[in-house]
């Protein structure tokens, strides 16, 4: 048995000299070989101590250094960002305290061992340093998702085989190797956590013949779990599972739950439904006896150093835990009335607190939160859900065993590390002759999705349409169209099933560029699915009225924090984005525009007069909705004040809302119900017929966000408008030459326009004439939205 052990070692003696060799040659290879050494050498020990990847990673910088000093490497000069800075210092003060703990520990104990420490943070220094300076290049995302995958194939399978036939040939136990070839359980199955990260980006990015390397790894690492009956390894991979039910198609989420749960009910209990149910309420049990222990360690941990403020904020020095802890675990009952131990081995975040204080506490804690921090707001984070599980399992590791020696925590962590680089987006090249995928996430009972969508259907584009509504708007050719029976609201319930139904829908369509319209529950869900590109288009009210909601406002202003770029249709809704934290560079104005070819003057415009029976009463016409924000009823009261002086008067108001009844009524209190016609909703094709027949259009709106679509539609017919002072009406309409302008909730002033365009046809032939023109010049259809076209093309091209 000694024979084989030191062939073991010999054979990690000699895999470090050919690193230090290769690296020195091809430093390319830094890389690769750091990643295997730090899953694979994770978990392994050296008569029990956990030496293999601190000295793969020694050998590995010396390559690194030889091939800097060789010329084969070197620095390159990059701009830093404050993230970037912080994250960098704030590191290296990490690393320096440790380092001054570690020689405190060494002078304390008087003990040559501690030299570990020190030459093990200052290697983590150097490395920290060299990233910093950008001296070693990271190899594409997609070959470290497969280093990472193979390597952890290779160590659960080893971990696996080697208590199997450790148990077969010796007739030991399996537990035997812990502490000696192998680490404890928990420290053990450290690695399953970037591991399975690897198989969710395999199973979701790649291509099914790799999906088979991922199924292999889960259902090894689930039987090695199970095999070394580890708690931690079976509620990493319970929720990894819950991951999988987000990120993955449900086909796959499925498989992998089946795999655990076969495994689970047969590899421990054969079969028994009994024992089945029994393994997974324990699998899934937060506490067990053995975490009691723990828990007192750290409090005895803790009234260790909390004696004096010098050891409360500094600890003892790395390593003296050992002789520390002992007379405090004696306070709290923890050797049931035996004697001390002169020397007690104690883990995780008691023996942190004992060797560092809490300084050195706060410093471990704050690093994980500042990369925290950048794996969320990282714009285009492909791995964000992924990554933040794993921090959040980091954070909570201490309480279960030691993290400090841990390469591969600090690779993770590190600046410009793991974490940091697959935070950014995956560049992927584009076949430039295909046409350009898009996927739009908008309600399908808007007339205005319609249109927009519409247009680059008839185009080289391949589009699809996810709506939470039913299609209701018209219907559209050339489209893949997907109804998702969502919620729609507001509620964390809500967002976290209808979010998981969109990131299915995104990875079967694998669009170029998502487009929501609307912040709202459109908007949130589009920045929830991760999903970049992410253009956004605003209306209005999603972020003049509703980022003033308690409850709407912070997820509103999320969705606009993610998007790549947002549009809107007016200027002071650019103002309005500014001040909520947009720069200006991530914004476009982008009319909705009118088809001034559908909307026109017409040749023959009675047909509709007949059909109403209106033969030449003078008419007014109103497109917008029966809703409070719209005033309707200040139309119907100013067509009370006309009727005095033009009793033939009369007006249709097409829409509807929830104050249909209450306008109604309206109408009969002031005696005017022969004045009005109430046509309700009208398709977007009819109302060019409609319009033509009018002859003054008005809108009494309080609120608008740019030009209103009907507004700029009557325009686009030549009929003359008569419109509120809201938005930014003033900048299409200047009163007295294409229009008038009147002071919202004004009956009487809108009265006197009516009266005055009726009595002056041509004035009223002259605006309609001027106000064509305008539209035809500043918000033509076809003009808007081939800008828009540039724009995705750019978007599109550059990633994926």
């Amino acid at each position: 048995m000694s024979l084989i052990i030191y062939s073991v070692y010999t054979i990690y003696a000699l895999a470090g000299l050919l690193a230090t060799i290769n690296i020195a040659i091809k430093p390319k290879l830094f890389w690769p070989i750091l990643l295997v050494a730090s899953v694979v050498g994770g978990g392994l020990m050296i008569q029990g101590y956990g030496l293999i990847d601190e000295y793969l990673l020694g050998m590995a910088l010396l390559g690194g250094l030889i091939a800097l000093f060789r010329g084969k490497i070197s620095f390159k000069q990059t701009t830093k960002t404050i993230w970037q800075k912080v994250h960098y210092y704030l590191f290296m003060i990490f690393i320096g305290y440790m380092l001054c703990q570690s020689v405190r520990g060494l002078i304390v104990l008087n003990d040559l061992r501690i030299t570990r420490w020190i030459i093990y943070y200052l290697l983590l220094g150097l490395l920290a340093w060299l990233l910093f300076k950008k001296a070693l290049n990271w190899p594409s995302p997609q070959k470290i998702t497969l280093i990472i995958a193979v390597a952890g194939l290779v160590y659960f399978s080893a971990y696996l085989l080697t208590g199997y036939f450790y148990e077969a040939f010796s007739h030991g136990s399996r537990y035997d190797l812990q502490g000696y070839l192998w680490a404890g359980t928990a420290a053990a199955m450290l690695p399953l956590t970037i591991v399975l990260a690897s198989v969710i980006s395999l199973l979701k990015n790649y291509s099914p013949p790799k999906h088979i390397l991922g199924w292999v790894i889960i259902l090894i690492s689930t039987l090695a779990s199970y095999y070394y009956g580890s708690r931690v390894g079976i509620l990493i991979i319970l929720s990894f599972i819950v991951l999988a039910l987000i990120l993955l198609k449900f086909k796959q989420f499925i498989f992998f739950l089946l795999i655990f749960l076969i495994i689970t009910g047969f590899f421990k209990f054969g079969g028994s439904l009994l024992g089945f149910s029994r393994i997974i309420v324990q699998s899934a049990t937060l506490h067990s006896p053995s975490d009691s222990g723990r828990l007192m360690h750290l409090q005895a941990g803790i009234d260790a150093i909390r004696q004096k403020p010098k050891t409360a904020l500094f600890g003892f020095g790395v390593h003296t835990n050992r002789l520390i802890i002992g007379p405090y675990l004696q306070k709290l009952g923890y050797f049931q009335g035996g004697p001390t131990p002169p020397i007690i081995h104690t883990t995780g975040l008691g023996a942190l607190f004992i060797d560092t204080g809490f300084i050195g506490v706060f410093l471990f804690y704050a690093n994980l939160i500042v990369v925290g921090c950048r794996v969320l707001f990282a714009k285009r984070n492909p791995n964000r859900l992924t990554f933040l599980l794993i921090i959040g399992m980091f954070a909570l590791w201490p309480l279960i065993s030691d993290v400090q020696d841990v390469i591969l925590l600090y690779l993770l962590i590190i600046p410009a590390g793991i974490f940091n680089y697959l935070s950014q987006p995956i560049k992927t090249p584009t076949d430039p002759t295909r046409p350009i995928k898009l996927c739009f996430l908008a309600s399908a009972d808007s007339i205005h999705s319609v249109k927009w969508i519409s247009y680059f259907c008839q185009k080289n584009y391949q589009v699809s349409w996810i709506s939470l509504t039913p299609l209701t708007a018209g219907e559209i050719n050339n489209i893949k169209f997907y109804r998702v029976p969502g919620l729609g609201k507001i509620a964390p319930i809500n967002l976290l099933f209808d979010t998981i139904r969109l990131r299915r829908l995104l990875q079967e369509i694998k669009p170029d560029i998502l487009h929501a319209h609307y912040a709202g529950a459109n908007g949130i869900l589009a920045a929830l699915s991760g999903f970049h590109p992410l253009i956004l288009t605003v209306w209005g009210s999603d972020i003049l009225i509703n980022t003033k909601s308690k409850i709407k406002g912070p997820f509103i202003k999320f969705a606009l924090r993610q998007a790549d770029l947002i549009t809107c249709d007016a200027q002071h809704m650019v103002g309005t984005l500014n001040q909520l934290g947009i720069t200006s560079d991530k914004i476009k104005q982008i009319n909705f525009g009118v088809d001034t070819q559908k909307f026109q003057p017409q040749k023959q415009p009675g047909s509709i007069r007949k059909q109403l029976n209106l033969a030449s009463r003078p008419l007014i016409i109103s497109l917008r909705q029966l809703e409070p924000i719209y005033d309707v009823s200040s139309l119907i009261k100013a067509i009370a004040i006309v009727s005095r002086k033009t009793p033939d008067i009369a007006c249709l108001i097409i829409g509807q809302g929830s104050e249909n009844k209450s306008l109604r009524a309206l109408t009969q209190s002031l005696d005017i119900q022969d004045k009005i016609i109430f046509v309700g909703h009208l398709p977007n094709d009819q109302l060019p017929k409609y319009l033509a027949a009018a002859d003054i259009y008005v809108s009494t709106a309080l609120s608008d966000a740019g030009i209103s679509a009907s507004t700029a539609e009557a325009m686009a017919c030549g009929v003359p408008v008569i419109v509120t002072d809201t938005g930014e009406n003033k900048k299409w309409i200047h009163s007295g030459h294409n229009g008038f302008i009147i002071p919202a909730q004004n009956p009487k002033a809108l009265a006197a326009k009516i009266i005055w365009l009726l009595q002056n046809p041509r004035t009223r032939q002259s605006f309609g004439q001027r106000g064509r023109q305008t539209i035809q010049q500043k918000n033509d259809y076809y003009q808007e939205m081939a800008k828009m076209g540039k724009i995705y093309q750019i978007y599109a091209r550059a990633t994926k």
